[in-house]
Parts: C-alpha cells; structure tokens; sequence
C-alpha cells in the first residue's frame, strides 16, 4: 500500500516504461530469496519488497494501457489479467510437484497413502481400524525443494522485466495524441463525458470505484489463498495435495475465462458483463456453503464457479468507469490502495477462524458482493443520469450531438475550413 500511495504523485514525473521495468526486477529477485531467507524477520522484509513491487507494477500498469488505449482499454487490460490467470494456473501445480510428504498407513491392510505431514503421532480408533499417522523428519534436501518453484517464478519475472528495460532502449514510450477531447483555455485536454478536477461527483466515484475494487480485491485473494485450507478442514478432510489440485481447478476455470473474456468484453457492454461475473460468484459461493461438506463433485463445481465469475472482473469495471472518469495517476493509485487495505485485513480475519469455522470464507465472500454490488449500483446510478457525451464528440468534426460545438474546429482533410459567421437582425 505504501508505494500505490505515493506511486499515484510519482509518475506523473518518473517515466513508466523505466519504473515498471525496474518494479519487475525487484519482485523476481525478491521471490527468488523468499523461501531461502535464513530468519522470519528477513522473510517478512522480502516478502514487503516482492509486495512494494507488485502494488507499484499494478499502480503503473492500469493506468499506463488506459492512458494508450482509452476506449479500448478494457480488451487490453483482459489480455494483462489473462497472462497472470496463467500464473495462478501453472504455479498450484508447480508447487504441488515440491509440497514435501508423509505416509498414512492402516493396521489391517497394510495400505499406504500418501497424506500431508503432520506434526504429532496418534491413533484415531474407527470401526476397529487404526489409523496410523507417521510423523517422520524430513531430511534438509526433501525441506529445501520449494525454492525450486520460487526460483522458476522469479526467473519469468526478471525476465519481463529486462524486456520492458529493453523496449525503452528500442523505442521510448511517448504519450499519445488523443482524439475525442477539447482544448480548454490552458490548452489543456479534456474529455467532455469524464469527471474531472476536484469536484463532488468525481470523490463519490473515487470512493466508490475503491468499493467495488477493494472488495473484489479481498474476495479474490482470499479464495484463492484459503480454499486448499477450507477444503483440509471441511467434512471431506482433503488433503492438501488435493486441495492444491481443486485450487488449480479454480486457477483453470480462472484462466479459461479470461481467455474467452478478451473477445467477450468487445461484445457485451461492461455493465452487464460484471453483473453475470457476480451472479456466477454467488451461484459458487452458495454452492461450496451448503454442499461442500457432503459433496466433492459439488465443491468443484463452486470453485470452478468462482474462478470464471472472477475472470473478466477488472476489465469490466474498469471498462465502465473509465467512461465517466478520468483514471490518473492519483485515481488509479486510490483504487489499488482501497483493494490493499481490504487483501492486508481479510487474511487477519479469515486466517483466525478457518481451522475452526472453514465458512468463514463464503462469509466473507457474500460480505464482499454485497459491498460490491450495492456500490456499483449507485456508480450506475449516478453516472446514467449524465449523458454519454464522449461516444458522440469529435475532435475532426467539432460536434457533440451532432451539433457544432465549436465551429473554428471544423477540418477537411486534417486543414481548417474557412468559417462564414451568419448574423441575424
């Protein structure tokens, strides 16, 4: 939180290009000596770093494809989000591969499985059978294998970085030229269907659109970093290799829809793709509430749920608001702030309960989407009010509403055209 804070002033002076490179190699170096720092207070340092990072890339980043793409931002903030559903895909399965082991036996048959490890060695009495639960030290070469992974991650990570450092080297960014904007008296450019300056309306969708942001921000996090631990402590006691491999079910279905979601989010207006985002999420939620603890096919299905109910998530609300404000630097970085807050507090609360109360993530799920949907309800509610001057204005035709708004911008062929002034007695 702290570099979105600051990061929203910094880059209206700090080149983007440079800085998103720069973040990038910070975050890859910082997760390569995450699982290798040799004390908890080094580890709580460089896990500050990869997080300082990540919230100075995603500050940048949103911004920096609104800033080039305007009214097609949304595709390309789907396709950003989609290569990191990739990664939430490919990582629970690399990881699953380094998850060290242990062995669960029976006194009858002499059956072993394979199970979690575990801390303490006792017998569970069950219909005469006797579960056995091995507690054996692994060795350090069987410990350590996690940095294998993280190394592989932070390697991609540097990687993205050296090429965005590279880019610049090629060909330095430079702010485009917009189209569909009024010069004002400072020779400044406006768009007439945006909120801009310091103004009532323009603080309401701020702390709304950080509402809706930092809500789904919570909702997402969680889900994605407790459901192994919901699906250990629920009925069905998965063990956590399969409840890594239900996460990557998540992770897939995630993915999927981010795919389809870049072609999807040119076809369907923004409202109405997040409404069925968070439709989708409620059907799972509610799903994985009532029937999780009795059914394994039905879990699935609700994690599958909640990962395509997330996936087209951000493009959309962003797609949709940035019709009616002008996301800068400072406004992009409020959003990423509110939804740091929200991922920083509900680890806390989840974290305290669901090894007791496993539900406490649909809880906190639904508190989430009733917080999201009730704030952006009043965004559309405030925002339809004003019409959509911005889809009709041109900049080459100097209409809005087909009406000439300032005849001395009229052009034929880039050049202005002589203007006759008729006067009326």
């Amino acid at each position: 939180m702290l570099f979105p804070t600051t990061g929203g002033i910094a880059f209206n002076y700090v080149n983007r290009q440079i800085a998103s490179g720069l973040l990038l190699l910070l975050m890859g170096t910082g997760t390569i000596l995450l699982p290798i720092v040799p004390s908890l207070l080094l580890f709580f340092v460089t896990a500050a770093i990869v997080g300082f990072g990540g919230a100075g890339y995603d500050t940048a980043q949103i911004v920096w494809i609104i800033e080039m793409w305007e009214t097609k931002a949304a595709a390309y903030i789907q396709t950003q989000h989609f290569c990191f559903a990739l990664g939430t895909l490919v990582s629970p399965l690399l990881m699953k591969s380094f998850l060290p082991m242990d062995t669960l036996e029976t006194n009858d048959g002499g059956i072993t499985l394979q199970s979690d490890i575990l801390t303490t060695a006792e017998g569970i009495g069950t219909n005469n059978t006797t579960l056995l639960y091995q507690s054996e030290t692994l060795d350090s070469d069987q410990s350590s294998q996690l940095y294998v992974p993280f190394l592989i991650g932070g390697i991609f990570t540097i990687i993205g970085g050296i090429l965005l450092l590279l880019l610049y080297g090629i060909k330095k960014y430079e702010k485009p030229s917009k189209s569909g904007v009024i010069a004002n008296e400072d020779n400044n450019q406006t768009d007439p269907g945006k909120s801009k300056g310091c103004n009532c309306r323009k603080l309401i969708l701020i702390l709304l659109s950080a509402v809706v942001l930092g809500a789904y921000s919570g909702m997402e996090l969680c889900s994605f970093q407790f459901l192994p631990t919901f699906t250990h402590f629920i009925d069905l006691k998965l063990s956590q290799q399969d409840g890594a491999l239900v996460l990557s079910g998540l992770a897939a279905a995630f993915t999927v829809g981010r795919a389809i979601g870049i072609f999807i989010v040119l076809k369907i207006r923004p409202e109405i793709l997040l409404l069925g985002n968070i439709l989708l999420v409620i059907t799972g939620n509610t799903l994985l509430l009532f029937f999780a603890n009795s059914s394994l096919p039905i879990l699935w299905g609700g994690a599958i749920l909640l990962g395509i109910g997330f996936s087209t998530v951000f493009p959309s609300f962003y797609g949709y608001i940035e019709q009616h404000l002008k996301v800068s630097n400072v406004v992009g970085a409020s959003m990423i702030v509110a939804g740091g807050l929200v991922s920083s507090l509900y680890p806390i609360i989840i974290g305290s309960f669901i090894e007791k109360n496993p539900f406490i993530l649909m809880y906190t799920n639904y508190f989430s989407l009733v917080a999201c949907t009730s704030a952006f309800l009043v965004i559309y509610t405030i925002t339809r009010k004003k019409p959509q001057e911005r889809n009709t204005y041109s900049v080459t035709s100097g209409n809005v509403d087909g009406k000439a708004e300032n005849p001395d911008l009229l052009t034929a062929g880039g050049k202005p055209l002589p203007i006759t002034k008729n006067f009326q007695t």
